[in-house]
Parts: C-alpha cells; sequence; structure tokens
C-alpha cells in the first residue's frame, strides 16, 4: 500500500508477475480511491512516484462533484472513461446481487467502456498510469483484473491484489455500518465492501467462461490487437 494522504486504497501492482516469468514495471500501473482525498503532501507523492496519466473512471457528474486536485497544473495528463452510464445501478436485479453477480453483469453490459480504458492505458503518454473509481474497488478492481490478465498474470495474484481493498476500506466500511439504520441497510453496505479474493476469482472465471478471457473480451468490444500489444509492452519489464 502507500501512503498518499488522505487517500485509503492505493498501491501500486508492481512485482506481480506473469505466467510466462516476466514481472509488471514498479510505478507503470498505479490503483486508488478518488484523488479529491489527496492533500498536498499526497499529490506530491503522487507526481514523485511517476504518475502522468490518471484514468479517472468515475460519471461525469462524479468527478464534476470532487475533481482529481490541480494535476494539469503539474504535468499530468486526466482523462475521464466513465464505466456507468447510471442505467446499470438504477436495475432492480442490479442492487439485489452479489459483488461476484454485479461483477459479471459489467462484463457482459460494459464491453464498449472497459476497452475505451484499455485503449486509454495503451495511448497514455510516457509514464505511469494511475486508475480510480470512488472507492478504487469495483470499477478500478474490474479494470485492474482486465489488464492485468491481459498481460498474462495469473487469477490468484490478481485476486490476492484485489482482497487488499478490504483492509484498506475497513474503516470506511465501519462508519458506514454505524451509520446504518435497520438490517437492510447493513447487509447492502456489506454487499458494496465486499472485495474477497473469492469474489474476484469468480468473476475472472465469468470473463473466461463466457468471453474467452481477457485477450477475447477486449477484441470483441473493439480494442486493437496493437493496443493490447502496447499494454503489455508499458506494463512489463
Amino acid at each position: 500500500m502507500l501512503a498518499w494522504g488522505s487517500c485509503l486504497n492505493v498501491r501500486d501492482l508492481g512485482g506481480l508477475t506473469t505466467v510466462d516469468g516476466r514481472r509488471v514495471q514498479r510505478g507503470a500501473l498505479i490503483r486508488s480511491d478518488q484523488l479529491c482525498r489527496l492533500d498536498d503532501g499526497g499529490r506530491d507523492a503522487l507526481l514523485a512516484h511517476g504518475v502522468r496519466t490518471v484514468i479517472d473512471l468515475r460519471t461525469p457528474a462524479e468527478a464534476e462533484k470532487d475533481p482529481d486536485p490541480l494535476l494539469h497544473e503539474h504535468g499530468v495528463d486526466h482523462v475521464l472513461v466513465p464505466q456507468q452510464d447510471g442505467q446499470l445501478w438504477q436495475d432492480p436485479e442490479w442492487i439485489a446481487r452479489t459483488r461476484a453477480e454485479r461483477d459479471a453483469m459489467a462484463l457482459d453490459r460494459r464491453g464498449e467502456h472497459i476497452a475505451a480504458m484499455a485503449r486509454a492505458v495503451a495511448n497514455a503518454a510516457p509514464g505511469g498510469v494511475l486508475i480510480h473509481c470512488l472507492a478504487g474497488k469495483d470499477r478500478t478492481g474490474i479494470a485492474v483484473a482486465i489488464l492485468l490478465s491481459l498481460a498474462g498474470v495469473d487469477d490468484a495474484q490478481i485476486a490476492e491484489d484485489y482482497a487488499l481493498s478490504e483492509a484498506a476500506l475497513a474503516s470506511e466500511r465501519a462508519a458506514a455500518l454505524a451509520a446504518a439504520t435497520g438490517p437492510e441497510a447493513r447487509e447492502r453496505i456489506e454487499r458494496s465492501y465486499d472485495s474477497r479474493a473469492e469474489t474476484m476469482l469468480a468473476t475472472l472465471a465469468h470473463l473466461r467462461a463466457r468471453h474467452g478471457g481477457a485477450e477475447a473480451y477486449l477484441a470483441r468490444a473493439g480494442l486493437s490487437a496493437a493496443d493490447m500489444q502496447r499494454i503489455r509492452e508499458r506494463l512489463l519489464d
């Protein structure tokens, strides 16, 4: 985990290994919760870490409400690539589902959104790429899982990284539960903060069984082979 001011859920994916023995480069891909939480020290730490592109997965309304702080003024590109259009969140079927079921629905319905995220990574300026949403867990979790799987990182390591969000967000989860009124509200909060390794393993199993894996999924969603190769080259040593 990286300690960047008031951000809770920041980590560098460097050091993960691929099935053919390569390694994700330190500083190449970072994940985080929303950067509006950065104080001056956190912003300086982000810059010192080599981040030069921020890919923001929030909706335009979320980004307008809590903008990423002063990044344009410090040579960091900010790319808004929304992964939600609002309709899925309002779907009663979505609301009642477990986290693994929600992730499967997201993969099935958001191919173009996810491919747009991957395209932004492929075409980012030289330097580190940081991906974030609100908590840095759900939208960011799927995005990072797709990228790492494309690069050849195995499911177990992807799931282990995903599970780190549970401890990182424990204080936020506890505060939400303390403020909840009634068992149904508490159950919704518990579902929303689920980031167990088993959840990501189920998501990756669905990606493979339903869509043929990350490469086939992205190709079907319109990402070119050249873009996929650029992602591998920028992530791996």
